[in-house]
């Protein structure tokens, strides 16, 4: 075999121009001057010949004849190509050209290759190799591309403000190093160190650092990266302190500059220098809600209860609907602790009156995550409040759907209540909570067809929205309950009769029903044109006027493309002969059934 490669190899090298390299494509490969090379063979020889130190440059330069007369046929080697000559030609510049103009010749030019590029890895070693030939136009736009296909790719942040540097527009440097940091997610508290990205990775940073400090001494975002770098990196707190307060001194206003000074004060364990720095920001800025979490997360570290107390209190006052400040408060109250220290040494004793007090907000509110539903549940068996620990966990239940964990809680507390547990009831009151308000839009569907005083049949209902006859009796019940001017529900014939001039009424309760066609989601603003949990346009009925919602089938107008539920169109165009929205003349055939792009559960 290694003869075979060498023979094929030396084969190649006898090509000196295009004009003595005759390529032919055949099914499992190609035809090189005479000789077959198969196709799981030839990228590997071309692969040996870059990589190889010992082959010579006008060798070389025979295997990229090659690999422009075979062309596209071995794109996705590319990668692997590049990757070896960036590794292995570093320093001869002229092949490194030679192999990009091989490269260009064969996509029309770099820059719309580059532009066609959807791996980022493989775009920084592209841009690299411009670098090395000074191609530095070309390779801003390989940087580009790489960071916007992925934002948090800090390497390309740093090539790009480096190349943005030699080009002199050290605004753009500086800012683009911001971009990236912020992407990357820097982090003072969860930061880690240089080894994780490697010192060739250390040395492109050092480098863009030392390069802007030069010239941009007094520029107050550099000092903020730089003292960034130094806690990320290094770890160096106590060198990067004095940038923040240089970088605040320049810009007193700089937020971001004052929360990572405050934690780097905290990982040197200066409490009182960050608490100092938080409470300057919570004294300018009195609704600021990071300073005043962490603010509360310090208090409680230090066991000064009182304080984290005082500061969840304000932090509620600002979101009363948020469930972690609920829970925070709920435990504190809670807390066995009774004498804590720091500065204060004052006493805290538990409330469990205000504990509770915290806890039924946040069971009004609706636990939206297990860990809330288990501290609420737990705490409400600490105060022997079995059924209410039962109703939070159903309720739970109904809300986010069926959770093995939530189902063995609440068999316990059907066995400390001393009531019978069947999983499977309970499964399907859950389900039928769950579905219910789906199913209200079908019968409203249901009653807008039928005629007044006519009676219609709770079979007949039941299978039209495909929900069990003894829960849809319930829901009608329900409905009328809550609407008594709608009709009326005959228990012993079980037959339910729309009442005269309920149409406005029954427009009014689908409008309540319905959801965004895309995301499925209710549709909080009827008048508004635009759902407001996805961001796309309400789909609405040309026919009934009302919304068309998640699930609905939806018809077409082929001569318009007017939109609207699917049989409202066919009713209309059967009635009308014509389109409700164009007026022009359409058969029944001209109604079409479609499906909206990007339509998701």
């Amino acid at each position: 075999m290694v003869g075979k490669l060498k023979t094929k190899l030396e084969h190649l090298f006898q090509i000196k121009n295009d004009h003595s390299c005759v390529v032919s494509k055949i099914v499992d490969g190609w035809v090189i001057n005479g000789l077959l090379f198969k196709s799981d063979e030839l990228p590997n020889i071309l692969l040996k010949a870059l990589s190889d130190p010992t082959i010579k440059s006008k060798q070389r330069t025979s295997v990229l004849i090659v690999m422009k007369k075979i062309g596209k046929d071995i794109l996705k080697y590319f990668p692997r190509f590049t990757r070896v000559v960036l590794t292995t030609w570093y320093t001869d510049k002229k092949l490194i050209e030679q192999y990009l103009q091989t490269i260009g010749s064969l996509f029309g030019g770099l820059t719309d290759y580059l532009a066609s590029l959807s791996n980022h890895l493989f775009l920084a070693d592209i841009s690299l190799l411009l670098e090395v030939v000074k191609k530095t136009d070309c390779a801003l736009v390989g940087w580009k591309k790489a960071v916007a296909l992925k934002k948090d790719f800090f390497y390309g942040w740093v090539r790009l403000s480096l190349l943005y540097y030699h080009l002199n527009n050290l605004s753009e440097a500086i800012m683009t190093l911001l971009k990236g940091i912020e992407f990357f997610g820097f982090d003072i508290p969860r930061g880690t160190n240089k080894e994780a990205f490697g010192v060739n990775y250390m040395h492109d940073v050092e480098l863009l650092i030392n390069l802007l400090l030069k010239k941009e001494k007094q520029n107050y975002i550099l000092l903020y990266v730089r003292g960034l770098i130094l806690s990320y990196f290094y770890r160096d707190f106590h060198a990067a302190i004095p940038f923040f307060l240089r970088c605040l001194k320049i810009n007193p206003t700089f937020l971001k500059a004052r929360f990572k000074l405050a934690a780097a004060f905290g990982k040197i364990k200066n409490k009182k220098a960050q608490i100092g720095t938080l409470q300057k920001i919570i004294e300018e800025m009195p609704e600021q809600k990071e300073a005043l979490s962490e603010l509360a997360t310090i208090w409680v570290e230090l066991k000064n209860y009182a304080l984290a107390v005082q500061y969840y209190k304000m932090l509620h006052d600002l979101e009363p609907n948020n469930e972690r400040w609920l829970l925070k408060l709920m435990a504190l109250y809670k807390t066995s602790i009774l004498i804590v220290g720091g500065p204060s040494e004052k006493v805290w004793k538990r409330d469990l009156e205000q504990a509770y007090y915290y806890c039924q907000k946040l069971v009004k509110l609706g636990p939206r995550s297990y860990e809330t539903v288990d501290h609420v549940y737990n705490f409400l068996k600490e105060l022997n409040k079995l059924e209410e620990a039962r109703d939070v966990l159903l309720d739970f239940l109904v809300k986010n759907g069926l959770d093995e964990r939530v189902l063995k809680k609440l068999e316990q507390a059907h066995h400390w209540l001393k009531i019978p547990f069947d999983q499977r009831k309970i499964e399907q009151e859950v389900n039928f909570h769950r579905n219910k308000d789906k199913v209200f839009p079908k019968i409203l569907e249901l009653l807008s067809q039928v005629r007044p005083n006519i009676p219609i049949t709770l079979p007949r209902i039941a299978k039209f929205v495909d929900f069990p006859e003894e829960k849809m009796e319930v829901l009608l019940k329900n409905l009328i309950s809550e609407n008594p001017s709608v009709g009326e529900y005959l228990e012993l014939e079980q037959v339910f009769i729309r009442k005269e001039n309920t149409d406005v009424l029954i427009n009014n309760l689908k409008v309540q029903y319905s959801t965004c066609y895309y995301c499925g989601m209710p549709i909080e603003q009827p008048e508004s044109p635009i759902c407001s949990a996805c961001g796309k346009e309400l789909l609405k009925c040309n026919v009934c006027k009302l919304p068309i919602s998640f699930g609905e089938l939806i018809g077409q107008c082929s001569l318009c493309e007017a939109k609207g539920h699917l049989h409202h169109l066919e009713e209309w165009v059967k009635t009308q002969g014509k389109c409700p929205s164009c007026l022009q003349e359409l058969p029944l055939q001209g109604v079409i059934p479609v499906e909206v792009p990007f339509k998701k559960k």
